[in-house]
């Protein structure tokens, strides 16, 4: 009961005290996506790079949250309810535009709920090293964030 008044006030926070901050039926190309990473096998401290393993399809999609307008502090605050619900550890995020998902064959779906959720979705079905180059792919030009 507590989770899900918790994510309705955050709903209706997102609605109600964040003017001109909601995101549309269409995610554009220059629009900021995050996508958090619970698991240290999915990013590289040295060098400072995010790992293929973090944007591999988990049933044909990849997870991900529409983060313009955002600062730094809000996005942490996403990521962390996520990690509460799922009861895991964030360690850090990958920062991407959603133009480079684009350019790679892929496309952007809003799933709402929670505010600002996305899927990742056109991965080819049943074909591991493909969805593995093309995740490679979108690792080369994401920015890793880690937590503070």
């Amino acid at each position: 009961m507590m989770r899900f008044l918790k994510s309705f006030f955050l709903t209706l926070k997102e609605l109600f005290l964040k003017p001109g901050t909601h995101t549309g039926a269409i995610v554009a190309p220059n629009e900021n996506l995050s996508r958090f990473i619970f698991s240290t096998s999915h990013f590289s401290r040295k060098p400072l790079r995010v790992k293929a393993a973090a944007y591999m399809p988990n049933q044909g999609e990849v997870s991900v949250f529409r983060v313009d307008g955002l600062i730094a502090a809000q996005i942490w605050e996403i990521g962390d309810e996520i990690a509460e619900q799922r009861a895991r550890t964030l360690y850090a995020r990958s920062d991407i535009k959603a133009g480079e998902v684009g350019r790679n064959g892929l496309d952007i779906l809003p799933a709402e709920p929670p505010p600002r959720h996305a899927n990742i979705v056109g991965w080819p079905e049943n074909d591991k090293p493909r969805q593995k180059l093309m995740a490679l792919q979108l690792v080369a030009v994401a920015t890793l964030v880690l937590r503070e």
